[in-house]
């Protein structure tokens, strides 16, 4: 799994670990620097949309699908934001 840093804070410690006497041939300096820095905490958003489904003749309900992981939801209860099965954010354009 990748590490994600903040910039402010990697600006931070080259700034207060003066940056100028840091040894830039071999990069030591700067990698122990940069491996000081805690990682963030981020989460990946995936983007996806509501794709229209055929009618569900039994419920007589016209339903939806992820078009991430393919999950069925009920037009009528699953216009969200966010599908429920994989939490893809549902603001995606066209095809992903």
């Amino acid at each position: 799994m990748s590490d994600y840093i903040s910039r402010d804070v990697a600006i931070i410690e080259f700034m207060d670990n003066d940056i100028d006497h840091i040894q830039a041939p071999n990069g030591k300096e700067a990698v122990q620097i940069l491996s000081d820095i805690p990682a963030a905490d981020v989460v990946l958003v995936v983007h996806g949309r509501w794709l229209p489904q055929k009618e569900n003749h039994e419920f007589k309900e016209a339903w939806m699908k992820c078009s991430v992981c393919g999950y069925p939801v009920s037009r009528w209860t699953g216009n969200t934001n966010f599908c429920p099965s994989c939490g893809a954010k549902m603001d995606a354009q066209g095809e992903e």
